[in-house]
């Protein structure tokens, strides 16, 4: 499943998923240019995860719900690296809010970093994978734009469920050009993310139910986006995966 000589951008890398995600891409022999928002530390031990494996790493610090943040992103990596391969879209949050106490901004800020974000860098980087008439676009999604899960609010929802259609849309359009686009929608992962909106008793009774008994784990999700991102995977295009071990 190597995937030497392959560039990659993965957003949202900082930490979770999507540093997992990046190590592994360099694992397999990929360059990898990430985005981050914030914490500069956490950035460097991303950056520090991809080069322990001999590859090439880029850290962008940027708010990707910014169209010149995309622009930059994009453009920095062709800078540095020549080309783009593979870009993973793993930028994204949550919020505990229910529908009724879901203001205006609650829902634009999740629209904007899960799904907004996404489809301006996915637009960008196409532009350039079509040069080669390679690429691979990976949303990072989730069970909860799906299934009614419990816990999922309704702007979470839509913005994930959005990212499925997005993801046919896009598929269609960029099959010309072999770029395949494809979603995976995880289950419950063990993540910072998790762990801050999750009380013991929430991941007690959440393990109860699971068919596998657990949560999920980062390596889990990053070893599936590789398969995704190689040419073992050529295919798959136009497809939401959901990976919840049964829970669907």
């Amino acid at each position: 499943m190597s995937l030497t000589g392959k560039i990659a951008i993965v957003t949202g890398a900082s930490r979770g998923i999507g540093r997992a995600i990046a190590a592994t891409l360099a694992a397999e022999g990929a360059d990898v240019a990430f985005s981050y928002h914030r914490d500069d530390q956490a950035a460097a031990e991303t950056q520090a995860a991809i080069e322990a494996h001999g590859r090439r790493a880029w850290a962008f610090k940027g708010d990707l719900k910014l169209s010149e943040a995309a622009d930059a992103l994009v453009a920095g990596t062709v800078e540095r690296f020549g080309h783009i391969d593979i870009l993973v879209n793993n930028t994204g949050t949550t919020q505990t809010k229910l529908f009724l106490e879901t203001s205006d901004d609650d829902f634009d800020f999740i629209i904007d970093t899960n799904l907004r974000s996404a489809f301006m860098v996915s637009r960008r980087a196409a532009l350039v994978m079509r040069r080669k008439k390679w690429g691979r676009i990976i949303h990072i999604g989730s069970i909860g734009g799906q299934r009614l899960v419990g816990g999922i609010t309704a702007h979470y929802a839509a913005s994930k469920a959005g990212m499925a259609g997005m993801t046919m849309a896009m598929a269609k359009e960029l099959a010309r050009y072999n770029i395949l686009v494809n979603t995976l929608a995880p289950g419950l992962i063990k993540t910072d993310l998790a762990d801050a909106f999750m009380t013991e008793k929430m991941m007690a009774d959440f393990n109860e139910f699971h068919p596998l008994h657990r949560m999920g784990t980062s390596q889990e999700v990053a070893d599936f986006v590789a398969f995704m991102a190689s040419d073992k995977a050529s295919y798959l295009t136009g497809e939401t995966i959901v990976m919840a071990g049964g829970l669907s």
